[in-house]
């Protein structure tokens, strides 16, 4: 278990954070989310599918082993379960739920749906996530599983997105954006609920956000406040990263018609 459970392979101590190797990964992950794309352009819709499809397994395995290690030792007597972090309930990890919809629903209103949100708040967390896995990233190295889970798992929200939007897998219009809005309501509505009956905080939805200056907002206003504060910033990232698509794409085409 020691494999699962080491800060470093290598046995090395210090904060990680942007550590060279952390950097560099950065670069090959912004780099795969564009290259793997423009690579595929020109296959077919079923090999595009496939690829799709294979990211996500990816994902899911990972994040499998992830928590199958916590729970495996809970179960082993390590007493290592915390409700109130290890289910994978936190908003990066909706992209399990959501991206086989978009792959699989028939229904098309619905299968645009949860394209649109993987393809805006989904990428929006996960290339975040590169930089912004403090927590992560502080305490383990990218020659470790935790490390190289969070930094892998985050790369596939970006590059999963991309690979939909630059191929024309996915062929985004303005009232999309509305389903991606409602499936992010439900999200919130059912962790909410969640949330407040077990007294947990997935998606920062109760009140103990301990994201910066979120925190101070979360800790000094009445929990219904900052849930409607919460929710609304959720939405306000599927309608940013949706109009800026949508931007980049307009530009493109007025490109290329020139």
């Amino acid at each position: 278990m020691n494999f699962f459970n080491a800060t470093d392979w290598f046995g090395r101590e210090g904060n990680f954070l942007f550590s060279p190797e952390h950097i560099i990964f950065i670069v090959l992950a912004t780099a795969l989310g564009i290259l793997l794309p423009l690579m595929l352009r020109k296959k077919s819709t079923k090999t595009i599918k496939g690829v799709l499809i294979g990211l996500w397994v990816f994902a899911l395995v990972f994040d499998l082993l992830k928590w199958g290690n916590i729970w495996i030792c809970d179960i082993t007597g390590a007493d290592t379960f915390k409700l109130a972090s290890h289910l994978p309930l936190h908003f990066c990890s909706m992209f399990l739920y959501v991206a086989p919809i978009a792959l699989f629903a028939k229904n098309q209103k619905l299968k645009t749906a949860a394209t649109n949100f993987v393809c805006t708040v989904s990428m929006l967390m996960g290339y975040m996530s590169l930089f912004l896995s403090t927590a992560m990233m502080s305490s383990y190295s990218l020659f470790s599983f935790n490390g190289m889970h969070t930094m892998v798992y985050h790369a596939i929200l970006f590059i999963f997105p991309m690979t939909m939007l630059l191929t024309r897998f996915y062929k985004p219009k303005w009232k999309d954006m509305l389903g991606g809005i409602v499936v992010v309501l439900i999200i919130c509505a059912i962790m909410i609920t969640f949330d407040n009956i077990f007294a947990v905080d997935y998606m920062y939805l109760y009140d103990e956000s301990t994201l910066g200056v979120f925190h101070f907002i979360s800790q000094n206003v009445p929990r219904v406040v900052w849930i409607v504060i919460a929710v609304l910033g959720y939405v306000a990232s599927v309608a940013l990263i949706h109009s800026i698509v949508m931007g980049i794409l307009a530009l493109c085409k007025k490109k290329s018609e020139k």
